[in-house]
Formats: structure tokens, C-alpha cells, sequence
């Protein structure tokens, strides 16, 4: 139960925007595309939301995008759309 988030704390959709999430997504999606991955695979929607929401406060322990191989794909693409 301690790792699961408190549904009153999880971010809305609507106050990071709609477009920045989408325009995220598709970022992830053409960057894994070119390198051949499946974008499935390097992250969800609500890993995009919650990330997006933390920003730059976003820790690595917190988000599988930033760290292993899918921070190595991601790269400098990922860091435009945290901060």
C-alpha cells in the first residue's frame, strides 16, 4: 500500500495539457521507433502524466524512462519535455 499513490495526489490531465502529454507520447514513439523498439515498451500514458507532473523534481528510483536502457533511448529528447 506504500507504494501505490494517493488518488487525491494523482495529476490531472487537464493541469499539465492535454497537447503536452500527447506531444510527449509521440516523442517517446517516434524516438523508439527509429531505434527500432516498440514505444509500448519504454513507457505507458500515466508513466508520461506522472512524470510530466513531478517535472523537474523527478527522481531516476521513481521513473523506469529515467533510467537503464530506456534513459540511454530516450536521451535529451525526454529532459525538453520535464522541466
Amino acid at each position: 500500500e506504500s507504494d501505490c499513490p494517493d488518488a487525491s495526489t494523482a495529476p490531472d490531465e487537464r493541469t499539465i495539457g492535454k497537447e503536452r502529454i500527447a506531444a510527449t507520447i509521440e516523442s517517446i514513439r517516434k524516438t523508439a521507433e527509429e531505434k527500432h523498439v516498440d514505444a509500448r515498451l519504454v513507457s505507458t500514458k500515466s508513466e508520461v502524466v506522472m512524470l510530466l507532473h513531478e517535472g523537474g523534481n523527478a527522481l531516476p528510483q521513481n521513473h523506469r524512462m529515467l533510467r537503464g536502457w530506456r534513459a540511454e533511448l530516450l536521451g535529451v529528447s525526454l529532459a525538453t519535455y520535464i522541466d
